[in-house]
């Protein structure tokens, strides 16, 4: 599909209609051969299909428009729709009360004048990294589909969305890689923003410290223009531009701990090739060793901020509904339940003084952490149906990722491979509110690894 600029474009001259996108959209979620039935949990299809008419008779008597007026998006099952019930992908929320308002990121989206065509599928409660949904069925990977592998967690649906190209964007949740993940099992790109630049208002929680709501799409261009409206920064009727860092100034640190170790082959050797692609084009690039991310890893398996917080957010609800959980969510919280508020309120001291290390060896403008998003392929889904496998695996996936969370960072993943070939992500990460200089680094490293890929 079209990158968001190109289809402005394409419904500016008239060359496409929003109809026809919203109608595109809908034949692909309904098409039987499809994952559109795992995809989404519900389709705004009468809805959609009103607001595209009246967009298009808005183009044809030559209104002005903002630029992403009329394109398609969809939202992850977290985001509260007035009028819908959020399920956050599980059987226990069916029956709560509908949303009396909207959630503030889909309203933004909408604002812009982009079409929300419906909510997608995710790991119950958003807690996995690997996007199995027992509850309403897995949405494959766009790889190896006929051997079925996951599609990445929490956010499956919404990458899958988008790399099926039934819509162009989509709003996930990134608390530990929920964004990344699913955009690196996909070969699209995920943004996770910094903690608090986007509003959560409306977003059901996993954990309050380090959910974050964030943009995937076809590009890096792509998520920059849907971070700028979700987080306030747009300005009405232009399309934000972006423009890539001078590769001269800047600097990439790979660690060589934690985040290179266990790799699966085929992503040490695309994350390998993504390196030499980008210092044979003129980029610094610095390996050394950095201690802070195991330390991150050993605090996280004693006690993990989100662990901690989705145990009080659901162990009520799990003494009334247990039962009606994903047993691999049910127990991922319940090993929670020894978390004591001593071993909580460490953490968090710790989180501080890790925060403050991490800023220390990013010391220039235009400096990020390089590695690969996750460090394994998609797994096959028969390979993780059992919750020992599960655990590990899953344990896996999140690792690189969740760095960053607990750093208060933003973080970004984009395509190593080309389509067809296994997916691997490669990932750079910066420190909190570096946002605008991590989109243009992201800029400069993608197009290079584009031209590797060709």
């Amino acid at each position: 599909m079209d990158t968001l600029k190109k289809l402005a474009e394409k419904l500016n001259t008239g060359e496409i209609t929003s109809s026809a996108l919203v109608e595109q959209a809908i034949e692909r979620i309904d098409d039987p051969a499809g994952e559109g039935a795992r995809i989404f949990l519900s389709v705004n299809r009468d809805k959609a299909r009103k607001q595209a008419q009246v967009v298009d008779n808005e183009r044809k008597n030559a209104n002005p428009l903002p630029p992403l007026c009329g394109i398609p998006f969809s939202a992850k099952d977290l985001c509260d729709i007035e009028g819908q019930v959020t399920t956050a992908g599980s059987k226990v929320l069916q029956n709560a009360p509908a949303a009396r308002r909207t959630a503030e990121v889909v309203k933004r989206l909408e604002a812009a004048g982009m079409i929300n065509i419906g909510r997608t599928n995710m790991s119950e409660f958003a807690y996995s990294g690997l996007g199995l949904n027992p509850h309403y069925g897995t949405p494959k990977s766009t790889w190896d589909r006929s051997t079925g592998r996951a599609p990445g967690g929490s956010s499956s649906g919404s990458a899958v969305s988008v790399c099926d190209n039934i819509v162009p964007a989509t709003i996930g949740t990134d608390t530990g890689g929920s964004c990344r993940i699913p955009a690196a099992f996909n070969g699209i790109t995920g943004y996770k923003p910094s903690f608090g630049r986007i509003p959560d208002d409306g977003v059901y929680p996993l954990s309050v410290s380090l959910d974050t709501p964030g943009p995937l799409a076809h590009s890096v261009s792509c998520c920059f223009s849907l971070d700028q409206i979700m987080a306030g920064e747009n300005q009405p009727g232009l399309l934000a531009t972006l423009s890539p860092a001078a590769i001269s100034e800047i600097k990439l640190t790979v660690p060589q701990s934690l985040m290179l170790e266990d790799l699966d082959q085929e992503v040490a050797a695309a994350f390998s090739n993504s390196l030499s692609a980008l210092s044979r084009a003129g980029f610094e690039i610095i390996e050394r060793p950095v201690p802070l991310f195991h330390e991150i890893a050993k605090i996280g398996a004693v006690a993990g901020i989100a662990q901690r917080e989705a145990y009080q957010l659901h162990k009520e609800r799990l003494e009334s509904h247990g039962e009606e959980y994903d047993p691999f969510v049910r127990w991922r919280i319940l090993a929670a339940a020894n978390i004591t508020e001593a071993m909580f309120e460490e953490t968090l001291r710790r989180r501080c003084e890790l925060i403050a290390e991490a800023a220390k060896i990013i010391d220039t403008p235009f400096h990020a952490f390089a590695f690969p998003t996750a460090p394994i392929l998609p797994p096959k889904l028969s390979d993780v149906a059992e919750l020992e496998a599960f655990k590990k695996v899953n344990f896996r996936a999140l690792r690189n990722t969740s760095s960053f969370n607990f750093l208060n960072g933003c973080s970004i993943s984009l395509p190593a491979t080309t389509k067809g070939e296994a997916p691997v992500g490669f990932m750079l990460s910066m420190m909190h509110n570096c946002d605008h200089n991590l989109f243009k680094i992201s800029a400069a490293v993608e197009t290079v690894l584009q031209a590797q890929m060709k």
